[in-house]
């Protein structure tokens, strides 16, 4: 499971990922570690870069 982007619009504005990281941990029962890499660690395994540009990967990375 990963948290939304960080990317910003107007119904998610940029700089909620620590709500994210608090919902991770009190509602799904992740602890602040795992909450921590699902944020960073994670949203990076899943896409790949090819030729400058950024693709979805097209398996999930454990």
């Amino acid at each position: 499971m990963l948290p939304g982007g960080d990317y910003g619009f107007p119904h998610n504005p940029h700089g909620t990922n620590a709500w994210d990281a608090e919902l991770f941990v009190k509602d799904y029962g992740f602890t602040p570690a795992e909450a921590l890499r699902a944020l960073t660690q994670y949203g990076g395994q899943m896409v790949i870069m090819q030729n400058g540009r950024f693709h979805k990967r097209d398996r999930a990375v454990s």
